[in-house]
């Protein structure tokens, strides 16, 4: 599991949006996903990569690791850095 040190440091990557990083720190996940949304049908990389990492640590509701690989993959394509290496360390550990 990822720390939460890291996952703050990676957070300012995830999005130009302020208020999609005000949602995400706020704890309004559900907020942060509905804004996002949107984005990740342009295949916005950085709203993948958040929704990933939602997806990955059960902020949105439920831990949903197939899901958290599959927004990480996708956006790790994107060339997304973070999501590269956070899908590389999910891949890696299965």
């Amino acid at each position: 599991m990822i720390c939460a040190l890291s996952a703050a440091l990676c957070l300012s990557s995830c999005s130009n949006d302020k208020k999609i990083i005000t949602a995400f720190d706020g704890g309004n996940f559900s907020a942060a996903e509905n804004l996002c949304l949107p984005r990740i049908e342009k295949n916005d990389p950085k709203c993948l990569y958040l929704m990933g990492r939602m997806s990955l640590d059960g902020d949105n509701g439920i831990k949903d690791l197939s899901k958290a690989a599959k927004f990480l993959k996708q956006s790790a394509d994107l060339n997304h850095r973070h999501a590269q290496l956070l899908y590389g360390i999910y891949a890696y550990r299965g």
